[in-house]
């Protein structure tokens, strides 16, 4: 089984399903994606299914060994691989720096480290 948020529907890579890293996912810059976003947690949270205060709990780092299915609805609810979760979304000079770049050449982009 892949881990994934809607790959099909917003054409993510899948990573394989593990676990233990499902579990020690950090979920701590889930209020950053949020924020960043222009969402509300509420809306977040009615849109997954889960009540407010559990998702704070997620964001806060008190509820630990979430399940695969909150962890997916979360990413795709949000619109970001399941990945993206586990560190702060870029800063917004970064996104502006980019802006204007097309799809391909970000993904042309992403594949060359810096040498």
């Amino acid at each position: 089984m892949d881990l994934c948020c809607g790959a099909k529907k917003h054409g993510f890579v899948r990573i394989r399903k593990n676990k233990a890293a499902i579990q020690a996912i950090d979920l701590r810059p889930l209020g950053q994606w949020i924020t960043r976003l222009g969402r509300k947690p509420g809306e977040v949270a009615k849109g997954i299914g889960i009540s407010e205060p559990y998702l704070s709990e997620l964001i806060s780092g008190k509820k630990k060994n979430v399940s695969f299915s909150i962890i997916a609805n979360i990413a795709d609810e949000l619109g970001i691989p399941i990945d993206a979760l586990r560190r702060p979304p870029p800063r917004f000079e970064a996104v502006q720096s980019v802006a204007d770049l097309s799809p391909d050449v970000l993904r042309r982009l992403s594949r060359q480290s810096d040498k």
